[in-house]
């Protein structure tokens, strides 16, 4: 991390290995006096690479033949470089993402927003992320979009790789789903439109329905025209199945030829069906965050009521006929919550 003049004030552990610096010899000394990076795809060496991040407010990835320089050593390096504003807007500095390039190194180098987001996707849910540089025309996917939909990743680094991908992809999405993923793209590539748009595609392994969700943004530089078009896409198959689940249990209990109705622990009434309405004569608003106590008829005495909350309590479920305002047969227990 510098300031907005170029001189270091952060530098962490991961960032001394990979310069083979210490934190002594960087920080509080301005970094393009001490170190030289070069980019031979741009013909940009490191101090115009930050007045262009500065000025033009994108971030600026090194190519994987960038080479670093300090004193007489001499590497390959690559990573990103981003800009770093106040709340107001002011540029106070830069920050340097800088890592060997390899395959034992592949992980997403991203700007402090952009990790902390790629972090959170994967967190719990299988995502993948793509982007492309419009200035630069350049095309850059993750692994893990290729994971994500079970495609073989062939034409790495070859400029028609994201319309492989693309193809690929369509031919797995459901036929009834194609006509809106075609329409968000087309609005993608005419008007820099960007979505968030959930659809389902086919396994080609398993044969199975997957929910996807892509969530594509186009970043416009300082003047207000598209600079990049980043893309995301996460599985919520997960999600789907639970929706599904839920719905389906939800329907089967409110159409229930029986009244049910559950508490909480405290014994608060937190769901009733349409048939308890039925059988009680109450109605819903009249129920709902009151105790079963509302039924009360004051015929039964006390101990009647004791009795039942203790084998109720003890993991018994309890039946017989009660007295309420109304006469209703009743199966009364504990629902325990899910092991798993």
């Amino acid at each position: 991390m510098t300031d907005a003049n170029g001189v270091v004030t952060y530098l962490n552990y991961s960032a001394e290995v990979t310069l083979d610096l210490n934190y002594d010899q960087l920080v509080n000394k301005r970094i393009t006096e001490i170190l030289q990076i070069d980019d031979p795809e741009t013909g940009l060496n490191l101090k115009a690479i930050l007045e262009q991040v500065r000025s033009g407010g994108l971030n600026y990835r090194f190519s994987n033949k960038s080479r670093l320089k300090f004193g007489i050593k001499e590497t390959t390096i690559t990573g990103v470089v981003s800009a770093v504003k106040n709340e107001k807007e002011n540029h106070i500095g830069w920050m340097l993402l800088l890592r060997y390039p390899g395959e034992v190194l592949t992980e997403v180098v991203e700007d402090k927003v952009n990790l902390a987001r790629m972090k959170r996707h994967h967190g719990n849910i299988d995502s993948g992320y793509w982007e492309i540089d419009l200035n630069e025309g350049k095309v850059w996917i993750g692994d893990d979009m290729f994971r994500l939909f079970g495609i073989r990743r062939v034409m790495k680094d070859d400029p028609e790789e994201l319309k492989y991908l693309q193809t690929k992809m369509n031919e797995m999405i459901v036929s009834e789903d194609r006509q809106k993923v075609e329409q968000a793209a087309g609005d993608l590539i005419n008007k820099f439109q960007g979505y968030t748009l959930d659809y389902r595609i086919i396994d080609q392994e398993t044969k199975r329905i997957r929910y996807m969700r892509s969530v594509v943004e186009v970043h416009k530089d300082a003047s207000g025209n598209p600079a990049m078009i980043s893309g995301s896409a996460l599985d919520l198959t997960w999600y789907y199945d639970e929706v599904t689940k839920l719905s389906f249990f939800k329907e089967l209990v409110e159409t229930a030829p029986v009244g049910i109705l559950i508490t909480d622990p405290s014994g608060i009434i937190t769901f009733i069906n349409k048939k308890i309405t039925e059988i009680t004569g109450f109605e819903p608003e009249e129920l709902m965050g009151n105790k079963p106590s509302i039924f009360k008829s004051g015929v039964l005495p006390p101990q009647f009521y004791e009795n039942l909350w203790r084998a109720v309590l003890s993991g018994e479920v309890w039946q017989g006929d009660i007295i309420n305002r109304k006469r209703m047969v009743a199966t009364i227990g504990i629902l325990q919550p899910s092991q798993g």
